[in-house]
């Protein structure tokens, strides 16, 4: 497990520090990196005997403790030690003991500890940390939190919970065997479970079969959005690059496809972990301690390319940078849909024991500095793997702060207040045919902002069904694509469809006289000048599906409303056909594979007599010759 890796490695510091026997060290050690602390912890207390004037056995005692939460232990174990009259360090030992309090959640006490050292700058942080921790418990913030259901939560270690943005689809690690206090590190492993909603009740989790669970550790697992993608970590894989490697699967009716392994740039050599792809479907966010990070654990990023298969390439990874990272630990990034609020894990930034749960918002270029999300939902204890619905009410997390069940981590329900919450999002769903034979098929769905044309929301649909959902915030005007080779472009304006209704959506085969409108074509009043900016979205896909089918021949057909004289609306919709053409000439497209036709108000799709269907009937649409 991750956090032994870490103790052993604490240890061995320790060892290279003080004049210890290398051998018996080493010994000890290795006896605790198997999960044996009984039988470690008793091997220390002989090392004390024969020598009670070495800080290093009590250090290493006290990280043993630290590792399982045993706060009374621990301080008695310092309190022993630093009653030992010629005890080696004795103001490291003391500034442990400070820890140690402050990890129980004695901030007064802690605090008392402190000022009885030397004020270096780190201890004048670790008073800070302590008057954080104190002003935040004597101001919380109004949630409410609640364990969940026993077909959530396991007897075991629960971690790393994931909800799909329509809430039917809910994943979890569990940390089958790791009750209490491991006895064996060999007797525990890390699967993945899926649970579903069932007349509006959460049904037991099950593991997910191999090949994602298998023999050896899985977990970290997050979900995209709508629950097309599972991302997951593995170790010790035959294909990984380091000891442990993020993987993906895709959803394909009822199952999932098998594993795979993106490579570097998003995996390498060192350690990854946590993944969080955005609902954009452009960047991916996860943990790593690859080398040109900032501290031991930082969050980076990577961007991402979808393919019309659903399948992922990924860029060169990018630091966050220090609003977002510590010279200590960050982990579990998680992007909220709305694109621009990020909540992950920290023990580097202020907070009230181990790893507190912050957020960061992002503007254009950066990120702000982290803020801790408060008490209760930050303890003394361990809070870690936070997410978010797609409606932005309610948040879970893990944590081990439950009293009457000891170091058993569960997962928790967070309902949040109107002002901690993120923007709202609406989940639409439908099905992507074709229009002929009605069979579903697999295509790219991309929701945009319509102001300004930058992708929302991008996904692909079912290979097997069609079915697809996508996630876009509530009250902003959203256009649609849908793309698939052998087919036109889907091209919509406005997303409007109820969410409780199916947003259904029929291609149409690149076939002699079949057409498309061009919703997000746009012109100003009376003019044929084409908004470049406003229409940039449409352009680009309708410049991409002649370059992609080089023998395509289109004719371009404008229309317009019955407002005007019919010769006027006849010459305004030829010109505003040949903008157009002109545009995809001057972007390399050979002019003798478009006409330009303009049929000015002859062919209404809709009642002249309402301002929307006049403005349904001002288009451009085209159709194969």
């Amino acid at each position: 497990m991750k956090r032994l890796c870490l103790l052993i490695l604490s240890l061995v510091g320790t060892l290279t520090s003080h004049a210890l026997d290398p051998m018996r060290y080493e010994q000890i050690s290795h006896t605790i990196s198997q999960g044996y602390f009984d039988q470690g912890i008793k091997a220390i207390q002989k090392e004390i005997k024969k020598d009670k004037t070495e800080a290093a056995w009590y250090w290493m005692l006290d990280d043993v403790y630290r590792l399982n939460n045993r706060y009374t232990d621990r301080l008695n174990i310092l309190d022993k030690a630093l009653k030992v009259k010629k005890l080696t360090q004795r103001d490291e030992t003391l500034l442990r003991k400070a820890h140690a309090l402050f990890d129980a959640g004695r901030y007064d006490d802690a605090e008392t500890t402190l000022r009885q050292l030397r004020q270096t700058k780190q201890v004048r942080n670790a008073l800070a940390k302590c008057a954080f921790a104190k002003n935040a418990v004597q101001n919380p913030i109004e949630v409410e939190l609640s364990r969940l259901s026993d077909s959530i939560n396991s007897e075991f270690d629960n971690i790393w919970p994931a909800i799909s943005a329509d809430e039917q689809f809910f994943s979890t690690t569990v940390v089958v065997g790791k009750k209490g206090l491991v006895q064996n590190t060999m007797n525990i492993q890390e699967d993945i479970y899926v649970s579903t909603r069932k007349d509006g009740k959460w049904q037991q989790a099950q593991p997910l079969k191999a090949p994602i669970n298998s023999r050896e550790n899985e977990g970290a697992q997050s979900l995209s959005a709508d629950g097309r993608y599972l991302f997951f970590v593995a170790c010790n894989r035959a294909d990984s690059k380091g000891s442990c490697d993020i993987y993906y699967v895709m959803r394909e009716g009822d199952s999932w496809t098998d594993p795979i392994h993106p490579g570097e740039p998003l995996n390498t050599k060192f350690w990854e972990s946590t993944p969080c792809f955005a609902v954009t479907g452009k960047e991916i966010f996860f943990a790593s301690n690859r080398d040109g990070g900032i501290g031991g654990q930082d969050i980076w990023s990577c961007p991402v390319r979808m393919g019309e298969d659903g399948r992922l390439q990924f860029g060169r990874a990018r630091n966050l940078g220090d609003s977002i990272n510590t010279i200590f630990d960050e982990i579990s990034p998680f992007l909220h849909s709305d694109v621009q609020t990020l909540y992950f894990s920290s023990n580097g930034w202020p907070g009230m024991g181990q790893h507190d749960i912050f957020v960061s918002q992002r503007d254009s270029t950066s990120w702000s500095k982290a803020k801790n999300l408060g008490y209760p939902i930050n303890t003394h204890r361990d809070e870690i793997g936070f997410s978010i619905n797609a409606h932005g009410d309610k948040a879970y997390l893990s944590t081990d702060r439950s009293e009457e069940d000891e170091g058993h981590r569960l997962i928790y329900e967070v309902t949040l207040p109107d002002s901690d919450r993120p923007s709202e999002m609406r989940v639409l769903q439908g099905t992507i045919t074709d229009i002929n034979s009605h069979q579903g098929l697999q295509a790219i769905i991309e929701v945009f902002d319509s102001a300004d044309g930058k992708p929302i929301f991008t996904t692909v649909s079912d290979k097997q069904t069609g079915q697809y959902t996508a996630i876009f915030p509530k009250g902003k005007t959203t256009g649609l694509h849908v793309n698939k080779s052998g087919y036109l472009l889907h091209s919509e304006k406005r997303l409007d469809t109820p969410e409780d209704q199916p947003h259904d959506i029929a291609l149409k085969p690149i076939s002699k006289g079949s057409s498309v409108v061009l919703e997000n074509i746009y012109f100003a009043v009376d003019s044929y000048e084409i908004d470049f900016e406003a229409s940039k979205t449409d352009l680009k896909k309708i410049l991409d599906l002649l370059q992609l089918n080089p023998q395509l021949r289109i004719e371009i057909g404008g229309h317009t409303d019955t407002d005007g004289s019919e010769a006027y609306n006849q010459q305004l919709s030829l010109n505003r056909s040949n903008s157009l053409k002109s545009y995809l000439t001057e972007q390399g497209i050979d002019a003798e594979r478009i006409t330009t036709v303009g049929y000015g108000s002859t062919r209404p799709i809709a009642d002249n007599a309402t301002d929307e269907g006049r403005a349904r009937n001002r288009r451009i649409e085209i159709m194969v010759r």
